[in-house]
């Protein structure tokens, strides 16, 4: 029988910083004398987890996790449980972060999915919310955790008890003032920091190449590195001459062999970031991002170069810049929706990286010259930098991992057949794979109109939270009969108008439940009818990443294994024909004409000895409810001298079988099977001579 005694109570841990925490400890150093970062020491998440650690062994509590939010706002929802009309954390949320990914706390939102624990221990109440204004993240945190019947423990202030109606009201109330002169310490210090900036001060240390703060002075007073600052000068020197900026890098690398301040080869960034800056000029902007003369770096005659060639670089930069366009503002990744002069967008841009160094790769267009007449064609390409910047044999993967972001459309129009697709073309129909649960969960789930419910259902249950505290005011004498009354009349009346508001949504999700769209055939034929910027959503959502290797690309999706909790991913092998590593074409099977929770899209690449009627080998790479990834032949050349090649193998019974069964390879392009029956990962053949074997099949499956 067990005891009490036997019973093991289990602990969450969860530590929380953000970028607000910087500026209240520089305030609070202020006040104690001491260093800032020592301050910030104590408000890391390392310290944060010591001290819950050893709350916990003191309470002989066994920890069975360990949550982590590093740089998000305690004003924010757990990722999950967000309230879609709270319009005061939405609203601070545009004005303060600006910042998708910062939305919601994720690892808090993670917690609340987990298995129940006994308790949550944190430092103190202010890492698991700071309540502010009129919004609910406070009042619906602690009843998340009421309702989950998990206690909180600070190693501050003991436990909180999270059922005393009272006490949350006051506790809420002290927690808002505590924000409140917060806020306004920070934002006491930001105005002091302005006005250094517009004095023609420093607002924080520098330590750029040619000036260092001088730790030695005062705040407000740098060391010049001579060295470095002739560099600077020659940069300037070179850059007024007319030499572009990358041969300006391989001439600081290769003959002067200068090195950066942190003993790496130059690159354009780093050229571009010494020439943008004021300071050698003896200049630097103020609060408005206006050029004044600074109190601190050296000007006049000390000065390493003149206002007037520093204005004449910033002329030539912003004469040619490129104009950056965001469809959204908070789109994830680097240089999303960057778009130069002619208005592309890159749907893969954050995404696509390196599968040697693991770097993002870079959009650039690439001209090749064709026929006699050396006709220019324009073409999009990812490209790894890491072996351009090293030189070190090791990265020279790196620079053959390159790969087209779609095939141009003017070689198309010249004729030019090519051997496999594109980035974009190849990868497209994953993305409509990807949009099928995403419009199900739009449709059958309804995000939005779910969230409202859930928010009416929570104002409901705080109105009869409130009738609750206007009974206990009556029995204790608190209100008269009058004011009783006068409270319950109010009271219900707004609970039978949330009521009424709550029959509404649930009938609109009902009729929501029963629509179906029919899917566009067009998209498949042509991935150009879908918008760009409507693929960089998919993809994002869709995809985890993309690792470009020379002789394949790595599909890592968002979605992860349950027991492993690895992203599921699979290989796509390149077509490689001269000095062009492609990717194979495919056909695309839907099981039916409208998108329903049943709709399944099958998306099968054919490799090169197909187009020899060779099947026999097929991998199924990956099948869930909604998509399955398939490959058929094996992956070699078959030029005229390998298609003579007697070693090569001979057509079978059982590749007849399956071409009939699936039909020929496709040319060029894409093909579209609409309410089609047949999906290789449920395939099931008898083949024609009972000789020969079946075929292997390599499947991994999103649903094991």
């Amino acid at each position: 029988m067990e005891t009490k005694k036997d019973i093991v109570k289990t602990a969450y841990i969860y530590a929380r910083t953000s970028t607000d925490d910087g500026d209240w400890a520089r305030s609070k150093a202020r006040e104690e004398g001491v260093k800032a970062k020592d301050i910030r020491k104590k408000e890391s998440i390392q310290e944060q987890i010591r001290l819950c650690e050893a709350k916990c062994r003191e309470l002989g509590l066994t920890v069975v996790g360990q949550f982590v939010d590093s740089g998000y706002s305690g004003r924010m929802y757990p990722a999950g449980y967000e309230v879609a009309d709270d319009s005061d954390c939405e609203d601070y949320f545009q004005e303060h972060i600006k910042r998708r990914n910062k939305k919601v706390r994720p690892s808090f939102g993670k917690l609340l999915d987990a298995d129940r624990a006994d308790f949550l221990v944190v430092r103190d109440l202010s890492r698991v919310v700071r309540p502010f204004k009129d919004s609910h993240v406070g009042s619906k945190i602690w009843q998340i955790l009421r309702k989950k019947r998990i206690r909180l423990f600070t190693t501050e202030g003991g436990e909180i008890d999270l059922n005393n109606f009272n006490a949350r009201m006051l506790r809420d109330i002290q927690m808002q003032g505590e924000d409140n002169a917060k806020q306004m310490e920070i934002q006491r210090c930001k105005q002091s920091l302005t006005a250094k900036k517009n004095n023609g001060y420093l607002a924080s240390g520098v330590k750029c190449f040619g000036f260092v703060s001088d730790e030695n002075g005062t705040p407000q007073s740098v060391t010049t590195i001579p060295a470095e600052l002739k560099a600077v000068r020659l940069i300037y020197d070179k850059y007024l001459g007319g030499m572009k900026l990358l041969a300006i890098a391989r001439f600081l690398n290769d003959e002067m062999k200068i090195e950066t301040k942190n003993g790496n080869r130059w690159t354009v960034q780093q050229v571009r970031k010494v020439l943008l800056r004021p300071c050698y000029s003896g200049q630097q902007y103020n609060a408005s991002n206006e050029l004044i003369a600074s109190k601190v770096f050296p000007t006049g005659a000390k000065a390493t170069i003149s206002p007037s060639e520093f204005d004449r670089v910033l002329m030539s930069f912003k004469s040619r810049e490129r104009m950056t366009v965001k469809s959204d503002p908070h789109a994830p990744g680097p240089a999303i929706g960057t778009q130069p002069i002619d208005g592309v967008c890159h749907p893969f841009s954050g995404l696509v990286r390196c599968g040697t160094c693991g770097k993002h790769m870079y959009v650039t267009q690439v001209m090749n010259l064709y026929y006699n007449e050396k006709i220019p064609v324009y073409c999009y390409h990812y490209i790894c930098k890491t072996q351009l910047v090293t030189k070190d044999p090791k990265f020279n993967p790196c620079s053959e991992a390159r790969i087209k972001e779609h095939y141009p459309l003017k070689s198309l129009e010249m004729g030019i057949t090519p051997n496999g697709n594109g980035l974009i073309e190849a990868l497209f129909p994953l993305l409509f794979g990807g949009y099928i649960p995403q419009y199900i969960d739009r449709i059958y789930a309804t995000p939005d109109l779910a969230a409202k419910r859930n928010h009416l259902q929570y104002e409901i249950d705080q109105i009869k939270a409130k009738e609750e505290f206007t009974f206990d005011q009556k029995d204790s004498g608190a209100i008269d009969q009058f004011q009783f009354e006068a409270r319950m009349k109010k009271h219900r009346g707004n609970r039978a108008d949330l009521a009424k508001q709550l029959l509404a949504v649930e009938q609109t999700i009902k009729g929501l439940e029963s629509s179906a769209t029919s899917i566009p055939d067009r998209i498949f034929s042509d991935p150009k009818e879908l918008s760009r910027e409507t693929m960089r959503d998919l993809a994002h959502d869709t995809l985890e990443s993309i690792k470009v290797f020379p002789d394949k690309i790595t599909v890592e999706f968002k979605r992860k294994h349950p027991v492993t909790g690895q992203h599921y991913s699979f290989d796509i092998g390149r077509i490689r024909t001269r000095n062009s590593r492609d990717l194979p074409f495919w056909k695309a099977r839907i099981n039916s004409q409208s998108i329903t929770p049943e709709t399944k899209i099958g998306v099968t690449y054919f490799y090169q000895s197909t187009k020899l009627g060779l099947y026999k080998k097929i991998q199924v790479l990956y099948h869930d409810n909604n998509l399955e990834v398939t490959t058929v032949g094996d992956n070699f050349s078959i030029d005229k001298k390998r298609s003579r090649n007697p070693k090569l193998p001979m057509q079978t019974s059982l590749d007849r079988f399956l071409i009939d069964q699936f039909g020929a390879p496709p040319a060029y392009g894409r093909t579209l099977e609409i309410n089609s029956k047949v999906f290789f990962g449920g395939l099931i053949v008898k083949p024609t001579d009972p000789n020969e074997a079946l075929p292997e099949m390599e499947s991994q499956s999103a649903d094991e």
